[in-house]
């Protein structure tokens, strides 16, 4: 597996090759999201592919953690904004 192997142009390749022929396979999507995340790719790149898992699998595992996680550092973040 390329994204195991750390080979994320590789795996990137694959990925977009295989959501062009299922473009509605979730679990396609989450491996190129993961992998766009291990490249660092810009917000402009992920938004979108997170979106579309969105409205494929809204109750996707990693869409749960994401969720969890923001609403983990929303909570962090308002301890932190100065009292009035």
């Amino acid at each position: 597996d390329n994204i195991q192997l750390k080979r994320f142009d590789e795996a990137e390749k694959i990925l977009l090759e295989a959501t062009s022929k299922d473009p509605a396979d979730a679990e396609i999507l989450v491996n190129l999201l993961s992998c766009y995340a291990n490249q660092r790719k810009p917000v402009s790149k992920t938004s979108p592919v997170l979106e579309q898992i969105r409205k494929l699998a809204p109750k996707h595992r990693v869409l749960e953690q994401l969720d969890s996680c923001g609403a983990v550092f929303d909570k962090v973040a308002a301890s932190f904004v100065p009292a009035s």
